[in-house]
């Protein structure tokens, strides 16, 4: 009995939905699902694009970022949030998506 009880209480749980929000260089964000941060993008001090996730985090791993295609990048806890720099030209930037852990 117990067996049947656990059985349907694990087919009737919610799915953990993921936050995230799909990111373009040029365009800012183009999608987004269950993602309630902003997004901040700026020109960095050595012509690095940033963009800054906005909002209270701990650590910078409660964000990742996942581009589309290989490219270096850098994130690190700022004042206002998570700033993500690439260090490449805006140009090559691809778009990437942004997941809350």
């Amino acid at each position: 009995m117990k067996f049947l009880f656990n059985f349907f209480k694990n087919c009737f749980k919610k799915t953990k939905k993921q936050k995230y929000a799909y990111v373009s260089a040029d365009n800012g964000v183009i999608g987004r699902e269950d993602f309630p941060l902003k997004i901040e993008r700026r020109i960095g001090q050595k012509g690095d694009i940033d963009f800054t996730v906005l909002g209270k985090f701990e650590n910078s791993s409660e964000v990742s970022i996942i581009p589309d295609e290989p490219v270096n990048f850098s994130s690190a806890l700022s004042d206002k949030g998570i700033t993500i720099t690439f260090s490449c030209l805006a140009e090559e930037i691809p778009n990437f998506r942004i997941e809350l852990k």
